[in-house]
């Protein structure tokens, strides 16, 4: 896969679009944000596509690209660095009101509660959960269900968690 993904980003420098090269850099990420030992590559692709995103006021591109470098760090257990990007996927979500924002939020809450910030966890995941909803994505209200179960677990709210993971 990473062979194909290295010709189809040849491809589109070649024709200099600026689209296809973005989602291009963030497979070839992808691909190496599996396993640890080549997380800089992937932080490399991530970085190179959000440059790219930036300068063409991709948007979604930016959230994306800044989501998954908030992922690498999180990953790394480096949460001040990995919640900046968060913070910064999730306002270039906001700015184009996609559903994709729940991710951000979530792993913010996951952050939050590792801080011990019990509040700020469950607004976040509280969030996610509300636009996972109205929108309609199943997964997503799956994923928040079971963040804000988490955080209901660790603040001994057990009830409370269980029900959570049960909906979910």
């Amino acid at each position: 896969a990473l062979e194909l993904y290295l010709r189809s980003l040849e491809l589109a420098e070649d024709i200099s679009d600026t689209l296809r090269i973005v989602s291009a850099l963030n497979n070839i990420g992808v691909i190496h944000s599996k396993k640890r030992v080549t997380d800089n590559l992937a932080l490399e692709n991530y970085m190179k596509a959000l440059k790219l995103s930036e300068e063409a006021s991709l948007m979604d591109g930016v959230g994306t690209q800044n989501q998954n470098i908030g992922e690498i760090y999180f990953k790394q257990g480096n949460n001040d660095l990995a919640l900046e990007y968060f913070l910064k996927a999730m306002n270039a979500y906001r700015s184009v009101n996609t559903v994709n924002i729940t991710n951000s939020l979530n792993y913010m809450g996951k952050i939050y509660l590792g801080y011990g910030d019990i509040d700020k966890a469950l607004k976040a995941q509280e969030e996610a959960f509300e636009i996972s909803s109205v929108a309609g994505s199943k997964l997503d209200v799956a994923r928040s269900l079971i963040a804000l179960a988490e955080t209901h677990r660790f603040a001994g709210r057990f009830r409370k968690s269980i029900a959570m993971n049960e909906q979910a």
